[in-house]
């Protein structure tokens, strides 16, 4: 399309007299004309970023979440001459709307994209940027990672004083009471979500702002949580009296009082009513902000479990689940492109190596309570590879990479399986299983080399040597050598740590259980080797 056809475009849809199918996806003339208009800039020279937030002032008035992000992604904002800190706001404000879309490795990547380019002065887009990061890993299910990264923000906010805004600082409060919260730490959350609501009333004394309002919901959730119902209704109560029509995000906060409010009805009478008024709701609302949708999922996960309803606790857990699954889905494939940018794992691909690292630390997953799993498990692999010589340091790096995220499918697998502290029924080791091909389906097909022995590696892991393994029954060598090494290494960190249902066993008990599996359970010159380094060589201390 030449300059004159594309002004003539814009003029049209300016005018209103050209439909256009976008329609029917929630798109309406002005969005189409914001974006492009931003692309315009590229043809005519015009000052960029003027052209940038002229295009933004339309995307927010596209009627889903899902249109805002696709609006966006038509601003390649790479390609303008902009100054370091217009190029900050645009990649804070497109990693915002692509965690509200759920996009959590677009969200990662912008927001990490915007810290790279931050001066340490720059504090104000710093916190952004982390509260960004930390809600990330609150999605991913990890809150532990979440929380740290939302009190970095609060102490880079602090120490900064006057130069980061009230509403920033309340952001990253509330992004601390979120991950408190998923970690049922409920009287440090109720903390955490008191001191955003005093950041959120000092920026604006009338208290009626809509951060302030969601605080509420966040605190009317978590009375819900801990069974102070008259409290919740308190809460709510500034919600039900607020004129809610001013505000740029007033359907998001309508959908939130729906769904709270049907929480504190399955709170009340735990039966099929209210139930259903809270799924009608948070499908509706899924729509206008998936992020929020998720987080009150969390919640009803949760609200169940404290009411002993199992049954339909597995059924939600299963749904935040898959929401997990996809989210990290998106994740590997954004690593993909960034692979034909930086095909060789090395020192100059900074960014590929932090994204392979952000997505091997969110797999530091929930049934371990230190988080620290999967990173041990990375490192003991990477020592049998080294002592079996298999390959040079690119390739000992891509097998500690494929350990770290051996485990990436149990983001598949229901929180209440994971979190169990009995030993697991029949049925639950069925779903625990799945693990294994859920994993591996997230990460298949990739061309980069760490995540193909990820592939490998998250199939096989519990393949055993004599055939008796899962998922496929393989036997021997044909299990691949990356996913023996990884099996050997997995059940000697699982052993030397407690679990939910049993306490840890000694390093030296482990190691005599390894050799005795030796030609059953393991491959037997690997056990053999794992037993004589870690043995011998005091490197058991280094990875118990």
């Amino acid at each position: 399309m030449n300059p004159t056809e594309l002004t003539d475009l814009v003029e049209r849809l300016r005018a209103s007299t050209l439909r256009l199918d976008l329609r029917s996806a929630g798109v309406d003339a002005r969005t189409v004309v914001g974006a492009l208009y931003s692309n315009r800039s590229l043809i005519y020279g015009v000052d960029g970023w003027k052209a940038v937030q002229a295009a933004s002032s339309y995307y927010n008035q596209a009627r889903d979440i899902q249109s805002r992000l696709g609006l966006m992604r038509l601003v390649d904002v790479a390609e303008l001459d902009l100054p370091r800190d217009c190029r900050i706001e645009h990649f804070v404000s497109f990693s915002n709307v692509a965690l509200d879309a759920l996009d959590i490795g677009l969200a990662i990547e912008k927001a990490t994209r915007a810290l790279q380019l931050c001066d340490p002065a720059d504090a104000e887009w710093r916190v952004e940027a982390m509260c960004v990061l930390s809600a990330c890993h609150e999605v991913a299910g990890q809150p532990i990672e979440a929380a740290s990264l939302a009190r970095e923000a609060i102490s880079v906010a602090l120490a900064a004083g006057g130069s980061v805004s009230q509403i920033n600082l309340g952001e990253a409060w509330a992004m601390l009471g979120d991950a408190l919260t998923a970690q049922k730490d409920f009287e440090q959350a109720k903390s955490a979500y008191g001191a955003s609501q005093q950041c959120f009333r000092e920026a604006n004394s009338g208290g009626d702002n809509p951060h302030y309002l969601l605080g509420q919901i966040n605190l009317a959730n978590l009375a819900i949580l801990t069974g102070n119902l008259l409290d919740a209704e308190q809460y709510l109560q500034s919600m039900r009296k607020a004129d809610l029509g001013s505000y740029q995000h007033a359907s998001v906060l309508r959908m939130s009082l729906a769904e709270c409010e049907a929480l504190l009805g399955v709170a009340k009478s735990n039966d099929a009513m209210n139930r259903s008024r809270f799924e009608v709701a948070n499908r509706r609302s899924d729509l206008e902000s998936p992020a929020n949708s998720r987080s009150q999922l969390v919640t009803y996960c949760m609200l169940l479990e404290r009411l002993g309803d199992r049954e339909n606790m597995h059924r939600a857990n299963s749904r935040l689940a898959d929401v997990r699954t996809e989210a990290y889905r998106r994740l590997v494939a954004l690593l993909n492109p960034l692979h034909q940018e930086f095909p060789h794992l090395s020192g100059q691909s900074d960014q590929m190596v932090e994204m392979l690292n952000r997505l091997a630390s969110t797999a530091e997953l929930r049934d371990d309570i230190t988080g620290k799993h999967c990173s041990r498990v990375g490192r003991a692999a990477r020592l049998l590879a080294m002592a079996t010589n298999c390959g040079d340091a690119r390739l000992l790096d891509s097998i500690e990479i494929a350990g770290r995220l051996h485990d990436i499918g149990k983001i598949g697998v229901p929180d209440a399986i994971l979190s169990k502290r009995d030993r697991l029924s029949a049925d639950e080791f069925e779903l625990m299983k799945t693990h294994t091909t859920r994993g591996a389906s997230l990460l298949e097909g990739s061309k980069i080399s760490a995540l193909a022995y990820a592939y490998e590696v998250a199939l096989s892991h519990h393949e055993r040597w004599d055939g008796g393994g899962y998922p496929r029954g393989l036997a021997k060598e044909s299990i691949p050598l990356s996913a023996r090494i990884v099996a050997i290494a997995d059940v000697f960190d699982a052993m030397t740590h407690s679990r939910p249902y049993r306490l840890s066993i000694s390093a030296k008990t482990t190691l005599e259980y390894i050799s005795g599996a030796a030609g059953t359970h393991f491959d037997p010159h690997l056990a053999r080797k794992f037993v004589e380094v870690v043995g011998h060589d005091g490197e058991a201390s280094q990875l118990v």
